[in-house]
C-alpha cells in the first residue's frame, strides 16, 4: 500500500450538504439517512488503489453506530465519496476480534477537507469481504 501524507484537501464542503444538527439526534439522523439514500445508495466510487468501493444502505447503520457522541459528525458524509475517491493515503486494518460475518479486512482512508475555511482529517472506513467486496463506513473526524 502507498501512503501519502498531505495536508491538501481532497474535498471542500459546507458541512450543510446532508441537512444542519439543531439539537435534535433523531431527526437528524433520519434527514442523513434519507440524504445517503438518495445521494449514496447503490453507487460506487473507484480508488486507484483499493478499486471498487460499494454504498449499500446497511452502511449508514454502521456510520451512526461509530459516532454515537458527535452526531453532528454525519455532516461528513457529503465528502466520503470524493475521499474514497481520491486519497491514497490507506492503512489496512485486519480485524481485532473473532468475526461472525464475512469480512475479512479493513482499510482505514485518510483525506483532508476544507469546511468553513478549515481543514480537517476524515477517516473512512472500508471494509473488505471474502468476496471481495468493499464497501464503506465513515469514522469520526480525526484530529
Amino acid at each position: 500500500m502507498r501512503k501519502k501524507k498531505t495536508h491538501l484537501p481532497v474535498a471542500k464542503i459546507t458541512g450543510e450538504e446532508v441537512g444542519i444538527y439543531r439539537g435534535n439526534r433523531d431527526f437528524y439522523i433520519k434527514i442523513c439517512r434519507e440524504w445517503y439514500r438518495r445521494n449514496l445508495t447503490g453507487t460506487k466510487v473507484n480508488n486507484p488503489i483499493l478499486g471498487d468501493i460499494n454504498f449499500y444502505s446497511r452502511a449508514f447503520s454502521e456510520t451512526v453506530s461509530k459516532i454515537p457522541v458527535n452526531i453532528s459528525d454525519l455532516k461528513y458524509l457529503a465528502a466520503v465519496k470524493t475521499i474514497l475517491e481520491k486519497s491514497i493515503d490507506i492503512v489496512p486494518e485486519s480485524p481485532n476480534h473473532l468475526r461472525k460475518d464475512t469480512i475479512k479486512r479493513f482499510y482505514a482512508v485518510y483525506g483532508y477537507i476544507k469546511i468553513k475555511g478549515a481543514i480537517e482529517k476524515i477517516k473512512v472506513i472500508v471494509a473488505e469481504d471474502r468476496e471481495g467486496r468493499k464497501y464503506h463506513c465513515l469514522d469520526a473526524r480525526q484530529n
